[in-house]
């Protein structure tokens, strides 16, 4: 019985509905009354013979009409049957006489309905049709990424794209933009993606986006920016106009190249143009298309964009590639390439076949018209049927007979035969591809997820693993390609070619498997009853809900687009699967009703806004995964209650209810938040034994409670024996800090971890642990410490599965660190980063190496004779990517120096590499001491470098305390229009110590420390450091002992309120001038009025800032962290995609630089500033630290009483 207990596109809900029956008849747990239990009985009977004719005419190759109009009569019926069972079962409705009769009533209805199917059945004669002539069979031999016949194609691209490093003048540096060209299959995705593999660390931006037929410029400018922002999604419902701006300011001055694959029209190109800065950065864009007009009118961008000059190089005149235009057209393979890629895949590396065979082979080989795609899809087909000579000549046959065919349509008939050679439960996998949008990019995990919760994979313990062998085996058919492949080699994300996904769309149409609603299409008259919806409308600027529909049988819902677009949830009251990406102005979506909808499975939700769940949801009793990718305002308090929850995840510094080891079903946990969490929530983590992927956050909290749920979080993790995956990570908004010698609490984690990133600042070893030798299923590691020598390499060398390395290293080691011959076998990328670089490789070792990438600093007067050696003897190594920072006192030229020296090293090695070098700032070299692990903590002071002057400021005053002081950084940047902008307001006290003259440099470069003393007053006013800088400045105040009583700390940080940006706009009134009051080097100022009325200050800093989400929130916090009766403090920011806004109270005295204008000019001169807006008799100093912020006497608001 239990297998036949699974959903499939042909069979409908025959199999869970024949399991419930079973269940409901013969469990222990269900006595029903004699002549219900007759009756059920009876149904139970019938459906097995109905479901035997479903089985038998499912294995047809090609039903006919009538057979698939009888085939979806009974499917709809068993749809119907189960919706009933289900409702009976959840309603407990068997517990009355009256209910029972109700019961037996619909199931007499249901046992007529099964006997009319039943006589059509013999009426039509239906089963007279033959069997499928396609046996299926399951594939291990064949290999979905298999590259072939690309090498030429690959070499000629390259070196068009490759950008130039040297010797590079205005014109041949200018953005360059090229097209692959070839029919549908051909491989154009394919050879992309090689290009990008080959050329993309050389550029220092880049992005790869799949197009779709309908016109999306939204999608894929959010992909674009997403990716050239190191995954950082921007909010989704910027407008697109927004979102080219925002693209082309993270592309402005930069080097990047963009992919576009699969563009059908020039719609979406006319747009995306506009997000690609000119210049000579060498920048580059790659375009595949199906279409001539396509590739001409991309390219016709570029030439009209230049000046028309001969090409960099000319090809061969039998070469495809014209250079002039940046067309590549894409030719077919060969035969004898076709026949190549076909035997290997039927055969394998070493084919033998009958004379028979080879005949059949070479006229299939014929009809797939030098395809790849065709002929590996039909290769598939084949596999594992070499003995099979009727298979061979019934598809020879038809193919033969399909003339006067265009290359695409016959690619569409050999995807329909691979689609009919598949098992029952493979065509109903991939039909469920059909609910994406067309050039969707997939995780492997949420496929097996969706798939298990709708009831495609029988419910076990081994659930996911069959589920993911399904979903290889499509892969290796090339239904399914691999999109992007990460450092290690490994897969992360797939997509459906756009001819297979034409075919997945129509066949699950035919079936009523799905229905799918695309906002640029009319609306179709929908299906009474529709089972699996789709609702597209991510450019519908003035669509509306659809309509004409009953959401009472819908199971699964997928929305993508207009949150006014979509259909109320409740509605759907036997809903299974929900995903949601939605965006609009709804600053919370309340799902509190969602509790009602007791056949839900699997929940995700990506969104702006904030989630609004039930106050409790234990009525889910069959909820596996719950999924949010966005705020949530509180979690339900008996979570921790639901039997079957497999996946949690919830975004940000969420509380999870107490108890959380009750959920012991639990398989992954994404992200555990170890600030927001209670310490027993953190211990009773050791419970959850079924755990198999713990990802843990760090948002902020007290330290000391920090400190004592990182020692409970040790020990809970090793108790937890399954688990495979371990990942450490700051959430976007951490602002506590912790340096802590984890080497003295984490003992030893379970030896089944295959994967461990234990990253900073929450998670630093003083030297490699032990215990990491002996994790022998490791396969990623990344981790930071403070010290590392050869000890420690050699014990993590020997693991055998360790394909990823990523090793931190906060002080320079004593000696070079030695890679020895044999070390890490398998290992294909290796990132090295420390302040000062020593590396060898002796011969034979890394073998597999593939990708290394290093960061180090320059250092002054540096010769780097021992920086790197032995890098030849890496032979398989592809790419190294290098980042070079500068230490202190180090100049350009010594960064110039050792790039010159690497690149001569690498110019040993005897294989053309992809080289990629960059300069930063600088790379870490120093870390704070350890201190006992019950106290060790650390706040801003830790994360300023400690300037070699304070030794001086500090021994020449005696009358502040500054082994007592506390840090807060400072910013604000209203403006007054009547002011000039240009002069600092930070003075000094000891004109020695002021910079002898104003440059940008020194600008570039300050600390200014302030104390309170009653004895010194400020010599003299603002302007006296630099007074024509115009560069941003650091201002950091330390305060001492004695200011104290003016100055209070705060530990809530979070009072500060976190606002949605379409709130802001709309306090503001879409930002308008009208409501201007400043304007500076870092934004602009609006006043604005709250929902509740509240008038607020609204600083919306520009683009040019460049500041990240983490330095945003850092500042934020500290400005949060001083209160002061003349200090106005923020009461919220907001950190949406690229916007950096912080909301102040308003104020109504004006800034302190038109008051101190209309002040005497003595009293002027005994005033300056500790913070915003706090005005105290202080002395200051002003000291070198690389930070970049603005401050001015405009800037400082005045509150009232001030």
């Amino acid at each position: 019985m239990e297998a036949l207990q699974m959903m499939s596109s042909s069979l409908g809900a025959m199999g869970p509905l024949l399991g419930k029956l079973h269940t409901q008849l013969f469990s222990p747990e269900h006595e029903l009354p004699g002549s219900l239990k007759d009756g059920i009985l009876h149904l139970k009977q019938d459906l097995e013979e109905l479901n035997s004719f479903m089985v038998d005419l499912s294995g047809l190759g090609r039903p006919n009409a009538m057979v698939k109009r009888w085939m979806n009569e009974v499917r709809e019926l068993s749809f119907d049957m189960e919706d009933f069972i289900d409702s009976v079962i959840s309603s407990n409705m068997m517990a009355s006489r009256e209910t029972n009769k109700e019961i037996l009533s619909v199931v007499k209805q249901f046992r007529n309905l099964i006997k009319q199917a039943r006589e059509r059945h013999e009426r039509y004669e239906l089963s007279r049709w033959p069997s499928n002539p396609y046996p299926s069979c399951m594939n291990s031999r064949v290999n979905g990424t298999e590259l072939f016949g690309i090498s030429e194609s690959k070499g000629e691209l390259v070196k068009w794209l490759k950008p130039l490093f040297s010797n590079v003048d205005e014109d041949r540096g200018r953005l360059k933009v090229a097209s692959i060209l070839g029919p549908a299959g051909v491989g154009k995705s394919t050879l992309a993606q090689e290009v990008y593999r080959e050329i993309g660390a050389q550029f220092e931006r880049r992005a790869f986006v799949r197009a779709s037929r309908v016109p999306d410029a939204r999608r894929l400018l959010r992909s674009m920016i997403s990716q050239v922002r190191r995954h950082e999604r921007p909010p989704c419902g910027l407008p697109v106009q927004e979102l080219v701006d925002n693209l082309r300011t993270h592309l402005q001055q930069k080097r990047y190249f963009i992919v576009i694959d699969g563009l059908w029209e020039t719609t979406s190109w006319d747009i995306i143009r506009n997000a690609f800065p000119e210049g000579a950065h060498c920048s580059r864009v790659l375009i595949t298309t199906d279409i001539e007009e396509v590739a001409l009118e991309c390219c016709d961008y570029q030439s009209n964009a230049s000046v028309t000059s001969a090409p960099d190089f000319m090809l061969d005149s039998d070469s495809h590639f014209h250079a002039q235009v940046g067309i590549f057209k894409m030719e077919p393979l060969s035969t004898d390439d076709s026949m190549e890629l076909f035997c290997n895949r039927v055969f394998g590396s070493n084919p033998q076949f009958c004379e028979q065979l080879k005949k059949y082979s070479e006229e299939i080989i014929r009809k797939c018209s030098g395809l790849p795609l065709a002929t590996i899809i039909i290769a598939s087909v084949f596999a594992g049927q070499t003995d099979n000579s009727e298979l061979w000549h019934h598809i020879k046959e038809y193919l033969s007979s399909r003339n006067n065919l265009s290359s695409e349509d016959l690619l569409r008939e050999i995807i329909v035969l691979s689609y009919y050679s598949l098992s029952q439960h493979l065509k109903t996998c991939l039909l469920y591809f059909s609910l994406y949008p067309e050039g969707y990019t997939f995780l492997k995990s949420d496929l097996v997820k969706q798939w298990t919760a709708e009831g495609f994979i029988q419910k076990d313990k081994s659930a996911n693993e069959i589920a993911e062998c399904y979903f290889d085996e499509l892969v290796s058919r090339g239904l399914v390609q691999t999109n992007h492949i990460n450092l290690a080699d490994e897969v992360m994300f797939y997509t459906v070619h756009s001819t297979v996904f034409e075919v997945i769309r129509r066949k699950s149409v035919e079936e009523n498997f799905t229905t799918v609603i695309d906002y640029s299409e009319t609306i179709p008259k929908l299906s009474a009853k529709v089972r699996r919806l789709s609702l597209s409308f991510s450019n519908a600027k003035y669509a509306t809900k659809p309509e004409g529909f009953t959401p009472l049988p819908v199971r699964s819902l997928t929305f993508y687009g207009l949150v006014e677009c979509l259909p109320s949830i409740m509605e759907f009251k036997l809903l299974r699967i929900l995903i949601l990406e939605f965006w609009g102005d709804r600053e919370v979506f309340d799902l509190s009703g969602i509790n009602i909808l007791l056949q839900l499975r699997y929940i995700k939700i990506t969104t702006d806004s904030v989630i609004k769940l039930p106050v409790k949801m234990q009525g889910l009793t069959y909820l596996e995964t719950l999924e949010i990718f966005a705020g949530v305002l509180t979690v339900p308090s008996d979570i921790v209650l639901l039997p079957k929850l497999l996946h949690l995840h919830l975004q940000g510094d969420i509380k999870l209810p107490d108890y959380v080891g009750q959920m012991r079903s639990l398989r992954a946990l994404q992200s555990f938040d170890l600030s927001s969490n209670s310490e027993d929530n953190v211990q009773s983590l050791g419970e959850m034994t079924n755990l198999h992927d713990l990802h843990i956050s760090c948002s902020t909290a007290v330290p000391d409670r920090l400190e004592r749920n990182f020692i409970a979080l040790a020990s809970s993790i090793g108790k937890l024996d399954n688990l495979k995956s371990l990942t450490l990570a700051p959430d976007v908004s951490c602002r506590s800090i912790i340096y802590t010698d984890c080497s003295s609490i984490v003992s030893a984690p379970p030896i089944s971890l295959e994967k461990l990133e234990l990253l900073p600042p929450i998670c630093i070893f003083s030297r490699l642990p032990q215990w990491i030798g002996l994790l022998q299923k490791l396969c990623i590691l990344k981790i930071v410490v403070r010290e590392l020598n050869m000890d420690d390499v050699n014990r993590i060398s020997g693991l055998q599965e360790l394909t990823l390395l990523q090793l931190y290293v906060r002080q320079p080691t004593a000696q070079s660190i030695v890679f020895n011959s044999a070390s890490f076998p398998t290992l294909k990328y290796l990132k090295f980063s420390c302040g000062v670089l020593r590396l060898a490789f002796q011969a034979g070792a890394i073998p597999n190496l593939r990708r290394l990438k290093l960061e180090f600093n320059a250092h002054s007067g540096e010769q780097y004779s021992d920086m790197i050696s032995g890098i030849e003897h890496l032979l398989n190594l592809q790419e190294i990517a290098v980042r070079i920072g500068s230490a202190p006192g180090a100049e350009d030229s010594d960064r110039t120096a050792v790039e010159s020296v690497f690149r001569n090293t690498i110019s040993k090695h005897s294989r053309h590499l992809s080289i990629s070098i960059r300069r930063a700032d600088s790379v870490d070299e120093v870390i704070p001491q350890f201190s006992d692990p019950a106290t060790s903590s650390s706040r801003l002071d830790d994360l300023l470098p400690k300037p070699s002057t304070v030794a001086d400021v500090t021994s020449q005053s005696n009358e502040i305390e500054l082994a007592e002081v506390e840090i807060v950084s400072v910013h604000v940047t209203t403006s007054d229009p009547n002011i000039q902008t240009d002069q600092p307001i930070a003075t000094s006290t000891f004109p020695r110590q002021t910079p002898p003259e104003a440059s940008e440099s020194v600008a570039h470069n300050l600390l200014v420390v302030a104390g309170k003393s009653p004895t010194r007053k400020p010599s003299k006013s603002c302007g006296q450091i630099a007074s024509s800088i115009k560069r941003e400045t650091a201002c950091c105040f330390m305060f001492g002992k004695k200011a104290k009583q003016a100055v209070e700390r705060d530990d809530d940080v979070h009072s500060v309120k976190v606002f949605s940006y379409s709130e802001l706009r709309k306090a503001t009134q879409d930002f308008s001038g009208a409501n201007k009051i400043g304007e500076g080097g870092f934004g602009s100022v609006f006043r604005g009025v709250l929902k509740d009325g509240t008038v607020v200050a609204v600083k919306v800093l520009s683009a040019t800032s460049r500041q990240g989400v983490r330095e945003f929130l850092t500042e934020l916090t500290a400005i949060s962290d001083i209160k002061h009766k003349n200090l106005v403090t923020p009461v919220g920011c907001c950190a949406e995609g690229s916007h950096r806004i912080l909301v102040y109270k308003y104020l109504e005295n004006n800034s302190l630089a038109q008051t101190l204008l209309a002040m005497p000019l003595q009293e002027e001169d005994t005033v300056t500033f500790g913070s915003t807006g706090v005005l105290v008799s202080t002395f200051l100093w002003v000291l070198p630290v690389d930070l970049h912020f603005s401050m001015r006497k405009s800037d400082l608001p005045l509150s009232t009483g001030t």
